[in-house]
């Protein structure tokens, strides 16, 4: 069974994801992500409460990330479930400055500040006639109440920080934590001995009882 990692980021930063994504083709997992997963006409939420089935969630924490409601719902479902700690893979931009207690104050401001403007603005209404606008108040209450534990949990962690870019060693990092790197010896064994014209089924049988990996993931057609 492949692991299941879904990618959560912010569109401005579509290009750091773009080289997440093709860092991680060729080994067996499936990488979630909207631009390749979410159907034409389907339910954006119900597809982004889809993280909560991942194996992990690679997160691209950036200033635009903190300040999104569609990330942030995010970041709310998946730390729904008690181990989150264990399949969060943060990704976090140096200009978000969370690692300091006024740059965590920084965005319970911001999402203060969302609520109550929504708030003031809604007053006018009866949630009977604007249900929609009132279940974003509500989103944005929970944001209000959760971001602060969320973001002092992240800078806690021993992280990955970049500002424009992410670094060959930073994926390496990842797919270590992911148990990943032996697929990449795996793949280079593999090429390795096709050229020398061995007998690629008792690599196979090999890998297959040392527990590297199962036959059907070596037999896929990611390694051939």
């Amino acid at each position: 069974m492949y692991k299941k990692i879904f990618l959560s980021y912010n569109w401005n930063n579509k290009n750091i994801a773009d080289s997440i994504d093709s860092a991680f083709a060729g080994l067996p997992i499936t990488i979630v992500r909207d631009e390749r997963n979410l159907k034409y006409k389907q339910s954006i939420k119900e597809f982004m409460k889809k993280i909560r089935d991942s194996d992990y969630a690679i997160m691209l924490i950036s200033d635009d990330y903190l300040k999104s409601s569609n990330c942030m719902f995010e970041v709310l479902e998946f730390i729904k479930d008690e181990n989150y700690r264990n399949r969060i893979i943060p990704i976090i931009f140096g200009s978000t400055n969370i690692f300091s207690p006024e740059g965590r104050i920084y965005y319970l401001n911001y999402w203060a500040n969302k609520y109550e403007e929504l708030n003031k603005q809604l007053e006018k209404f009866s949630p009977e006639t604007c249900v929609l606008l009132f279940t974003d108040l509500k989103h944005y209450g929970h944001i209000k109440n959760e971001i602060a534990e969320f973001i002092t949990v992240l800078s806690d962690m021993n992280n990955i920080v970049i500002e424009s870019e992410i670094s060959e060693k930073d994926i390496v990092k990842i797919k270590k934590y992911m148990e990943l790197l032996k697929f990449e010896i795996l793949k280079v064994v593999l090429v390795i001995e096709k050229e020398k014209n061995q007998d690629i089924n008792e690599l196979y049988s090999l890998f297959n009882e040392l527990e590297i990996c199962s036959y059907e993931t070596l037999n896929s057609s990611n390694y051939h």
